[in-house]
């Protein structure tokens, strides 16, 4: 969770000296949903660190800072503005706030080159803005807040602000140029030089004493770099590293323009609506924003910011079904309107539609409204209950037959191993001699060739750990097995694809006799299951397997078997076993002079 300063005075000023004292502050944050982790001043931490009479020496300051714990998820309450305004609604104090819309002035143009490295684009002007230092400081600590956050270290988003004023906003530009064509001052530098020898120039110097070098990984390597232009030529910024020096905002700016680049479009909307929530109120015009026209060259265009609230619908009885309670939707909609929510009760006095405003985008689902429910009623309040059937976790049945099975296979001899379930494309298909018929469920962009896609099979982890651990005191016979899931792509899952919980085993021996074992093993996994083999003597009338002819190019032709049973009056396959094929065991590095006889069997039929 991530940590807020807020000092005390400015805290006293916005939400009432009262409601700021320590005592009954850490009340209302408890009864927010928040935490008062630390109460402490710039003097007391210097001192705890370098000593007291480092902090005489330094002048630390000993104003009072309340040290907030703030959800992950509640980016409106990074800074102290976005924080006392939701308090201050909780406590009844003040209404939630509305934002507008001013008229639109500017365009910003992309460029289709900024494809797959920073796709979007959205962009505000806060205009006629009465900045202080002490504003500005938090200006640029939200960013930061924001870009360690939800932006993941600038890899989704990442934020630049400009000084309207300095700029040439007729011709707004969002394109991507080689490092070589870019050439600016950044920020903070004194010379110009191209985007190549500004990257050069931040690797030398190194992380500790430049802030930007840990980002450069970000675009570093493209072939091209994202690159904003204003409409006299000049470079505005260049996203995710580092603003122009040209455009830099100050104590002394009266319009910011600002403007988020992203690989997602709703993590930049976040972005850009938190800075605007948070600092709006500083505007003549307060909480008034000037929007701006992104268009693309493929035709695509949106005005942002988009401040339309997100709706959601619900009742009175599911809120109430949740929390136990026996709320009027009246009392319901009055709870909600402390977390900022507005609501509107149907007609028939249980249907609720609940306006979501731009500081709530934590607002998933309606389960994330029952949630703001009790912590507005406050959890103390809520009668205990004993949960429902449906609430009381247990073990899923299929673990429960995977874990017995693992115990019982443990015990007939085989050591159990755990591969990894991505690996490369190459293992998968052409080591095993497989056809890709595209059913894998594949990884887009991945950073290394051992990570391709989820796997469809298991027996190429377990060949590879055996082969990774031939001749290191390992002796014939070997005998391994893993139980884990596969995967496959499946139109009928809302998902997309579906797992498959399989076992894998393999027998690796030099003498005669490794048929028998790997059979013998799967024998034993089908009757510990009630499952009888069909040609079997004496057989008592339990579901019968059977074993078919099998074409398998992993296996060697005429040394492997299907497993089959009989399902819904079909008789279907869930499983093979046989010998690995020669070619299967050398592509993976096997050098053993014996045979490996593997089965690989779904265990969902156990079900």
């Amino acid at each position: 969770m991530p940590n807020v300063d807020v000092y005390l005075d400015e805290l006293e000023a916005r939400i009432g000296a009262e409601n700021a004292e320590e005592h009954r502050f850490d009340e209302i944050c408890f009864d927010f949903g928040l935490e008062l982790d630390d109460v402490t001043s710039e003097f007391m931490r210097v001192s705890k660190e370098k000593g007291e009479a480092e902090a005489i020496e330094l002048g630390a300051s000993k104003r009072i800072i309340y040290v907030l714990d703030v959800p992950a998820n509640r980016y409106d309450l990074l800074g102290l503005e976005g924080f006392c305004n939701g308090v201050n609604v909780f406590l009844g104090r003040q209404q939630p706030v509305q934002y507008t819309l001013t008229e639109q002035r500017h365009v910003m143009r992309v460029n289709s080159s900024t494809k797959g490295l920073r796709d979007y684009v959205v962009c505000a002007i806060l205009r006629d803005f009465n900045m202080t230092p002490e504003i500005y400081k938090r200006f640029i600590a939200l960013q930061d807040k924001l870009h360690f956050n939800i932006c993941r270290k600038r890899s989704l988003a990442s934020v630049g602000t400009h000084d309207l004023d300095k700029c040439d906003p007729s011709q707004l530009v969002f394109e991507a140029r080689p490092g070589a064509d870019i050439v600016f001052t950044a920020l903070k530098e004194t010379e110009e030089m191209t985007a190549t020898q500004l990257f050069k120039e931040y690797n030398d110097r190194g992380k500790a004493k430049c802030s930007v070098q840990e980002y450069l990984h970000l675009i570093e390597k493209k072939p091209a770099y994202p690159v904003i232009y204003d409409g006299s030529g000049q470079v505005l910024s260049l996203p995710p590293i580092i603003n122009s020096e040209y455009s830099k905002i100050g104590v002394d700016t009266r319009n910011i323009f600002i403007e988020v680049t992203a690989t997602d479009l709703t993590k930049a909307n976040i972005v850009l609506n938190t800075l605007i929530a948070g600092f709006s109120e500083y505007c003549d015009n307060k909480y008034s924003v000037e929007p701006v026209l992104v268009e693309y060259d493929d035709g695509m265009s949106y005005i942002t910011p988009c401040l339309d609230a997100v709706v959601f619908q619900t009742s009175k009885t599911y809120i109430n079904a949740n929390l136990g309670t026996t709320f009027s939707a009246e009392e319901i909609s009055s709870l909600l309107n402390k977390m900022s929510l507005r609501t509107e009760i149907g007609q028939n006095n249980d249907d609720l539609t609940v306006c979501c405003p731009i500081t709530r985008s934590d607002i998933l689902h309606p389960v994330d409204i029952v949630e703001d429910v009790a912590i507005a009623f406050n959890y103390n309040n809520l009668t205990r209950r004993p949960p429902s059937a449906w609430t009381v976790g247990s073990e899923q049945l299929i673990n429960k037959v995977s874990d017995r099975i693992r115990e019982n296979v443990a015990m007939c001899g085989f050591t159990e191993v755990l591969t990894w379930a991505l690996g490369p494309k190459e293992e998968n298909y052409d080591y095993m001699q497989l056809e890709d018929k595209g059913q894998a469920v594949e990884l887009t962009g991945s950073k290394t060739a051992m990570f391709e896609m989820v796997r469809t099979n298991i027996l190429p982890g377990v060949l590879k750990t055996l082969s990774h651990n031939q001749g290191k005191g390992l002796s014939l016979p070997i005998s391994l097995f893993e139980v884990g899931d596969v995967c496959h792509l499946c139109p009928q899952r809302d998902v997309g694809a579906a797992n498959e919980r399989r076992i894998c085993a393999l027998h690796c021996t030099n003498k005669e006799g490794g048929f028998e074992h790997i059979h013998g093993l799967l024998h034993r996994l089908m009757v510990l299951n009630g499952i009888e083999f069909e040609h079997a003597e004496n057989r008592t009338g339990k579901p019968t397997y059977a074993l078919g002819e099998s074409n398998c190019p992993s296996f060697l032709p005429g040394m492997q078997a299907r497993v089959l049973i009989e399902k819904d009056g079909q008789t279907v396959p869930v499983g093979q076993f046989g010998i690995v094929h020669p070619k299967v065991t050398k592509a993976f590095g096997v050098k053993l002079l014996a045979m490996c006889y593997a089965l690989e069997l779904n265990l969902e039929i156990f079900l």
